[in-house]
């Protein structure tokens, strides 16, 4: 819809939307759960590769598969979430991902055995995408078709942002 806007409009809409992210409170818990759930989240992604060539010793095969496992336990919580989201309020679907993911980062640093982590590594994956798409979801449906969009960047900031300093 901004499209076709004067360059000084357009930065009016962008600074309105942002007013809008910044005073909505549902937003802003929204956002920080992003924040809270991916910030310690991304270490897992970035000690992987440590995890399988020094921890494991078995190289980038090993690599694959325990990043396998990752992706299909999200494709698994695909199908599942469902399931889990009528039983479940969204808060304690993300508490329940929060400590399933936990149990696998914990893990990745105790299991010596390739096999038996990559069984461990299926419920973060899951759990990666419940929370992800939970709140990506809830915000789409919050927003107002008037910063949706706006609203979307910022969880998009917040995600990279938390996985950049998370990595580190």
């Amino acid at each position: 819809a901004d499209v076709g806007l004067p360059p000084e409009r357009f930065a009016s809409a962008l600074r309105a939307g942002g007013r809008y992210v910044r005073n909505s409170p549902a937003v802003r818990r929204m956002l920080l759960r992003v924040v809270l759930f991916v910030l310690p989240g991304a270490a897992m992604w970035a000690l992987l590769p440590v995890v399988a060539a020094d921890l494991l010793q078995t190289g980038s095969t090993g690599y694959g598969l325990l990043l396998g496992t990752l992706g299909a336990g999200a494709v698994l919580g695909a199908a599942l979430l469902p399931r889990v989201g009528a039983r479940l309020s969204p808060n304690q679907v993300l508490v329940v991902s929060g400590v399933l993911f936990a149990g696998s980062l914990l893990a990745c640093v105790t299991v010596t055995n390739q096999l038996v982590l990559a069984a461990l590594l299926v419920p973060a994956g899951m759990a990666w995408l419940a929370v992800l798409m939970g709140i990506t979801g809830a915000l789409q449906v919050f927003l107002p078709g008037w910063v949706r969009a706006r609203g979307l960047s910022m969880f998009n900031v917040a995600f990279a942002g938390s996985q950049a300093v998370g990595s580190l």
